[in-house]
This record gives structure tokens, sequence and C-alpha cells, in this order.
């Protein structure tokens, strides 16, 4: 945080910039695998990995750190993942993913590698864990990239047709707003020959794509860096057809390797679209972050002119890095803490509610944000 100082005899003066939203991190994702650290391990490169555990990490972990700072990721946490029932040690590993407090997506790239559809049972445990993976998103505010199954024998007909099975079971399940599927899976430039989920290369996608435009802009006709092959070719009209609740990467001549789709889980338009929905899960987080200045204030005018003032700030941030649609700040967002946002029953209760309405490039249309503000922390509802 820059900050600048003026000292005089008996006086200092600090003048400080708060953290604007284009300075949030995002695209920090917490990596699940299946090693022994005693807690999650932050990595800033892939030279930060440790020789031992290096060289114990499963192929699609492995594949997935690599591919994540391959393809433009500049941070990343490895969580653990213990043994035992696969429901408890999932369950086990995405608690112990709170202590990473900056990641804000998850991927878990062992599960599809794991839960084999070739195996009883597995088609549908991969289902169960990918849709607790989904519900843990949407308790912590964090997006999920999913990976599609494994093909193992399956003939090229058969495969999609299990992959748009297995996606049925997720689309418009708890959570599914706050997450997306990936297909196929990739051979890399690095590794053995065998093909491995996209999970880790499409989050460096996204981490990069955050740094360079921000998490308004959808991780879409982005080439992947680091892979040489597919495991099942599509083109990007297949995306309109059996496989519409995935996200496809497609082969284009002359341009590589591309990701080709931008949409959530969701069944409800206005949570289709992967950018507006890290737009707003991102200025949530942002927003309990650096709102709890604001806890235990007198509940007055002075302290609804502060909050507006913070807010426009903020949006105004985004507004200008080309977040909203609109040709001026006031067609692109608002902002409400007054009397009508407050009253009697709400200030009586410790509580100061402000409302804020954005106008995110799509849908083109406002959704608007309740943040309400308690001694016991900040909550920011749609």
């Amino acid at each position: 945080m820059p900050a600048s100082a003026y000292r005089v005899p008996g006086l200092s003066r600090e003048e400080v910039r708060p953290e604007t939203v284009a300075d949030f991190r995002t695209g920090v994702p917490a990596i699940l695998v299946a090693a022994s650290l005693p807690a999650p391990l932050a990595l800033g490169s892939l030279g930060q990995l440790p020789p031992a555990l290096l060289a114990s990490l499963s192929a699609p972990a492995l594949a997935a750190v690599r591919g994540f700072f391959a393809c433009g990721g500049q941070r990343c946490h490895l969580v653990p993942i213990g043994g035992g029932a696969p429901d408890l040690a999932l369950a086990q590993a995405l608690a112990r993913s709170d202590e990473a407090e900056d990641a804000d997506l998850v991927i878990a790239p062992e599960l599809a590698f794991t839960h084999r559809f070739d195996v009883p049972g597995g088609e549908l445990l991969l289902a169960a864990q990918q849709r607790r993976v989904l519900e843990h998103c949407q308790r912590r505010a964090r997006f999920a990239i999913l990976d599609s199954p494994m093909r193992v024998q399956l003939r090229p007909e058969d495969h999609l047709e299990a992959v748009r099975r297995h996606s049925e079971r997720l689309v418009g399940a708890p959570g599914s707003e706050n997450g997306a599927i990936y297909f196929p899976w990739l051979r890399a430039l690095q590794g053995d020959a065998s093909f491995v989920p996209p999970s880790g290369h499409v989050a460096g996608v996204f981490a990069a794509t955050d740094a360079e435009r921000g998490v308004h802009k959808a991780p879409a006709n982005e080439a992947l860096h680091g892979v040489v092959d597919l495991e099942l070719r599509v083109d990007a009209a297949s995306q309109a057809g059996p496989l519409a609740a995935l996200n496809c990467i497609c082969p284009f001549p002359g341009r590589g390797l591309r990701i080709w789709g931008a949409h959530t889980l969701a069944t409800q338009a206005s949570a289709r679209h992967i950018g507006v929905r890290r737009l707003l899960l991102t200025l949530g987080r942002w927003l309990e972050r650096r709102h709890s200045e604001f806890n235990f204030e007198p509940n007055d005018t002075g302290l609804w002119t502060r909050i507006l003032r913070a807010l426009h700030a903020e949006l105004g941030a985004l507004y200008r890095r080309g977040a909203f649609f609109g040709q001026t700040p006031q067609d692109a967002y608002y902002v409400r803490c007054d009397e009508e946002t407050n009253p009697p029953e709400l200030r009586a209760a410790g509580i100061v509610c402000a409302e804020i309405g954005v106008a995110p490039v799509m849908p083109r249309s406002f959704i608007v944000l309740r943040i309400s503000y308690t001694t016991q922390g900040i909550t920011v509802t749609t």
C-alpha cells in the first residue's frame, strides 16, 4: 500500500491511498492435491516447488501446476488432500483451503483422474465430489474450474455422451453459478505422453486475463501455452449441441488451441456469464475486506457519506477498466446509502445497509447488491 510520510518535530503525518479494486489480487487458485503437506503451500513460480514434493506429485497434479504457470499464472496454493474416505478427505481439504485467504479459484485436477468412468460407481462419485466443490465455492465466494471426465477406453461418440451426461448432473446444482467445466483433456509439452485434466492450464488463463484486462473479461478466445494436443478434437460449433453445458478447448488453424466458451453451470441467464459472475464475486470479496473500517461507527449521515464516497471510488476504478456498460458512470452504476436503505428498525439493530447497482458489459442490465455492515462483519447479497 503506497504511503508518504511527513515529519516535523513532535508531529508525524502519514497519507495512505486505499487499495483499489484493480489492485485486488485475483486469479489465485487453491489446487487440491494428494500430497504430504502440513499446511497449504503458496507458490509464486514453478521453481519454488520443493524437489521432494515435485517428485511425489501425481501426473495430473504436476501438470496442473506446470500448466498454471505456463499459461500466465503468478500465484497459487497447493492444498493437501489426505487419505481415507473420498468425501471426508475432500471436505477436509476444502476446509484447509480457507487458510489460503487470497485464493479465489479452486481446482482439483486429480478428481477426474481418480474417479474413472470405467470403475463401478466412479461416474456418480465424480459428480458428487465436484458438486461438493461447487457448494464450497458458493459459501466462500470462489469460482471452481472443473475437469470433464477422463476418456479411458471409450469410443469418441461414447465419450461425448458420457461427458454430456456428467455435465447434466452439475448444471443447476447448488453453487453451479460459481463454477464451469472444461473439455477435453490436454497433452502437455512437458511430462509423458498421457493426457491430463485442463483445469491447471485454464486457471493460468484466468490469472493472465485478470492481470491484463480484469475479472470482467471472460477467459475465452485465449490460447493455451505448453499444450501440444487434445484428447478429442471438437470444433467451436460443438458448444451449440450436446456439449452446450461445457467450455470447449478447440484447435484453430494458425491460432493454436484456444478456450472457446465462457459460461458457468448455472441455469439462470443472469449468472451464466463467467466474467459477470466473477466480477460480482470479486467485488463482494473486496468489499468485505476493505470495509471493516465502518464497523462500530455511529450509524448516522456522516457514516453514510463515508460509505458512499468509498463505494463511488471503487466502482469508478472498475468503470475506467471497462467492467461496466455505459457511456457515463451514471449509466454504469449507482450507489445508495441513506434513510431509505437504513430505516429505523435496521439502525436500532446496529445494521447499516448500502445498495449498489452495476451494469456489467454482459448482460447489459443492472444487477443489485445489498451490503450490510454489522458488528459481526459484512455481508454482500444479490
